[in-house]
């Protein structure tokens, strides 16, 4: 299985690839960007931190170039998730931060809540329950307000887990009772 999936994401790696080169061809930063944001995704799922890592810093560096705000938004967070699979959680939560300060300016709330989840699971890996806590019911109530029924499902299932670890077993039931009705809804 793990041959078919290295070579599944070969074949993704081959389109970025070309689409690398049609965007330079027409010197399209934004599709630059993109394109090597791709292949970062593709060496994080591969276990190639190190070469996600550049991929990311090369793609926020581009957007920054061309005042791209949202995809420096999006490369700040993709560099957050790196730090914290290499378990740099303090440079984690700082790549989230700042990813969610530029959401905020933007007011793209999806992605906002995307990176207060996230802060919520750096917290939660440094042991500050309160933290994560509080990160969590953030996201959930901004997954809420935009109707974001697969992320509210993810983030009631972390309350969960949380309050399962901390031993408040009836609101650990409660989110995961709302995770499971939640996700049976939008299957």
């Amino acid at each position: 299985i793990w041959k078919i999936y290295e070579e599944y994401m070969n074949n993704i790696w081959s389109i970025y690839e070309i689409c690398m080169k049609n965007a330079v061809y027409q010197k399209d930063k934004k599709n630059i960007a993109n394109a090597i944001t791709g292949i970062g995704g593709i060496q994080l799922h591969l276990g190639e931190y190190d070469n996600a890592l550049e991929s990311y810093k090369k793609a926020l560096k581009i957007r920054k170039q061309i005042g791209d705000v949202n995809g420096e938004g999006a490369s700040l967070s993709n560099l957050g998730v790196i730090a914290y699979y290499k378990g740099d959680l303090n440079e984690a939560i700082k790549y989230f931060k700042n990813a969610r300060t530029i959401q905020k300016d933007i007011d793209d709330k999806y992605s906002m809540a995307i990176s207060l989840n996230n802060l919520g699971g750096a917290y939660l890996q440094k042991g500050d329950n309160d933290f994560a806590i509080k990160y969590f019911k953030n996201a959930l109530q901004l997954r809420i307000e935009i109707k974001d029924f697969s992320g509210q499902g993810a983030t009631l299932s972390n309350l969960g887990a949380i309050y399962i670890m901390t031993y408040d077993l009836d609101k650990a039931i409660k989110c995961l009772d709302d995770s499971i009705k939640i996700n049976i809804k939008i299957k």
